[in-house]
């Protein structure tokens, strides 16, 4: 048996060269005096199993209770980095093998992780960071001066997270202005005062609420498909972008101003928990945020009865328009034709070719 009073210290040896009584034994097979090895199992044999041990961590008797282990196996996602892709995976599938092949397991998939995503590792200067290096980001400043959400929403949006990703203290400030400016909107609505609302959503009401179904749909696949993080990030700073721009230059109403503000935080919390589960609290919530349903889409908001084109003049852009999506092919030329930059660059002469390529461009050849 291995002795429990032993000392950790920082020499890089096992704490067990320091018990003399354990070191010192007798050969089992000639009686002599002998010395014990201590260094005698790397350490991926013991990560190499721990997946099957976390199931069952209190059986005494085995190494794993093995009715548990062929319920709850296969491994749904294994997450690491590739540096593991040589070592520890091929090590662990190793194992898990050779367990199958003297029946101490009974799956009928054949290996021990359903997925595998590599990830990405964070350099500094074009070097990974390493403390041998020196050129670790340590995170005290960076909690202290944007606080922790900031930290964690900056690295989750450097880049997708299956590539190496170069650290920028500067993009540390745009993820706190873009924090600050969510924020805003909480105290907007809190102030809004609106005037009489009409009976049909306006064009600025649909555009808001078009945003926040596709901003849910398209972060809900990028989480759950493709561990996509920074576009999801990305959709939902359309969002908020989306309903600046219609405070400004047209009306919400309060009911649609607080869909936009409630979405923007649920889709935020796997990222800046801390911040929005606040929100949640100063918008009413007496729950956590994280015991709501996550938000779902509404296919009818997605449909678009309008789009903006470019109008082109001999292939070179020279004005936009919008268009229905009803609109007929002669419709949208003679709309094109009508605008006014267009009929000074024309000089009202009639075009030689209208090219329209549907929902997308309007090209008059002159």
């Amino acid at each position: 048996m291995l002795p429990d009073k032993v000392k950790f210290l920082p020499t890089g040896q096992s704490p067990l060269t320091y018990v003399e009584e354990f070191m010192k034994t007798k050969c089992p097979k000639c009686g002599k005096l002998a010395k014990r090895e201590t260094d005698t199992m790397d350490t991926f044999v013991d990560s190499s199993w721990y997946y099957l041990r976390y199931i069952s961590p209190r059986e005494s008797k085995a190494p794993f209770n093995r009715k548990d282990v062929n319920k709850w196996l296969p491994v749904d996602q294994y997450i690491g980095g590739v540096e593991h892709a040589i070592l520890h995976l091929m090590y662990s599938r190793f194992i898990y093998k050779f367990l199958i092949d003297i029946s101490s397991i009974k799956t009928d998939f054949g290996e021990p992780f359903r997925r595998l995503f590599t990830q990405g590792m964070i350099v500094k200067g074009g070097a990974k960071m390493s403390k041998s290096k020196g050129n670790v980001v340590a995170p005290d400043y960076i909690i202290d001066k944007y606080g922790a959400d900031t930290m964690r929403l900056y690295i989750l949006f450097m880049g997708p997270p299956s590539k190496d990703a170069e650290w920028q203290d500067e993009g540390l400030l745009g993820c706190w202005r873009f924090i600050a400016r969510c924020l805003r909107l909480v105290d907007m609505l809190k102030e809004y005062k609106e005037g009489a609302a009409e009976k049909d959503l306006n064009e600025y009401e649909r555009q808001v609420l078009s945003k926040i179904h596709s901003a849910i749909k398209e972060v809900t696949a990028d989480l759950e498909g493709n561990f996509q993080f920074n576009t999801a990030i990305s959709r939902v700073m359309e969002l908020v972008n989306e309903t600046y721009k219609s405070l400004t230059e047209g009306s919400l109403r309060k009911t649609i101003l607080r869909q936009a503000v409630e979405t923007v935080f649920l889709l935020l919390a796997p990222f800046t928990p801390h911040i929005s589960e606040e929100v949640n609290s100063l918008l009413g919530s007496k729950d956590s945020i994280f015991r709501k349903r996550w938000p779902q889409f509404d296919q009818k908001y997605l449909h678009k009865e309008e789009i903006e084109i470019a109008v082109l003049v001999n292939g070179k852009v020279r004005d936009k328009m919008k268009v229905n999506v009803s609109w007929s092919k002669n419709e949208v030329e003679k709309k094109a034709l009508a605008l006014q930059k267009i009929k000074k660059l024309t000089d009202n002469v009639p075009p030689k070719k209208v090219i329209y390529i549907d929902k997308r461009i309007v090209n008059i050849v002159v």
